[in-house]
């Protein structure tokens, strides 16, 4: 695992989404202005639902709207600059919502599991500071199942072999709402150097798809 830095004057995701798509001061704080926040507290499925609706907004704005833009230049100058200029990755990342005092937004996985491909790495990148509950949690090593939260703050992201190390989310019992997008990207003119690295460090066969 690795984390970067980037911009956040260059890449304003954090007040792209809170001005444009939601309409808060404080994306951190995104619980507050939602009326069913103290349902959440009591009724998982509703919390559930609320952190899929918020996410949907970020996934079907435009291709052409700031926020895309913004990843398009994130990955473009900061990802993909870190191995080569030159990668594969996906037109449109995952955006995720996890909502202050509200359960679990994913279960423990490994994204081979559904991308089906071992040929990837996996960019974490949180819109707020996390940390706790609010965060993403990956196992220490493979098939360790020992899942430890990451520590972020915001302009920094997290690149690691999401293919087949473990993760996902608890039940956030914090006051921080987690905004937050990954991405899969793939750097063919330079596999051996890097995901026959990671081969070797899997202590286990690959998984047949």
């Amino acid at each position: 695992m690795a984390k970067v830095e980037y911009d956040t004057e260059a890449f304003a995701f954090q007040q792209i989404i809170a001005r444009d798509i939601y309409g808060v001061r404080q994306l951190a704080l995104l619980h507050q202005a939602q009326s069913e926040r103290e349902q959440w507290r009591d009724d998982e499925r509703a919390g559930y639902r609320a952190n899929l609706r918020l996410r949907d907004q970020m996934k079907d704005l435009p291709a052409g709207c700031p926020l895309y833009q913004a990843y398009h230049g994130f990955v473009r100058n900061v990802i993909a600059a870190a191995f080569g200029g030159k990668i594969a990755y996906a037109n449109r990342p995952k955006w995720r919502v996890h909502l202050a005092h509200t359960c679990s937004v994913s279960a423990w996985h490994c994204d081979a599991q559904v991308t089906r491909r071992s040929d990837q790495l996996t960019v974490w990148v949180p819109f707020v500071d996390v940390e706790g509950g609010c965060t993403m949690h990956v196992e220490t090593g493979y098939g360790r199942g020992d899942f430890i939260p990451v520590t972020l703050r915001y302009g920094q992201a997290l690149i690691f072999d999401g293919g087949y190390l473990a993760h996902g989310s608890v039940r956030n019992h914090t006051n921080t709402t987690r905004v937050s997008m990954d991405l899969r990207f793939a750097c063919h003119h330079s596999t051996t150097a890097i995901f026959e690295r990671l081969r070797e460090a899997r202590p286990f066969p690959l998984p047949t798809f």
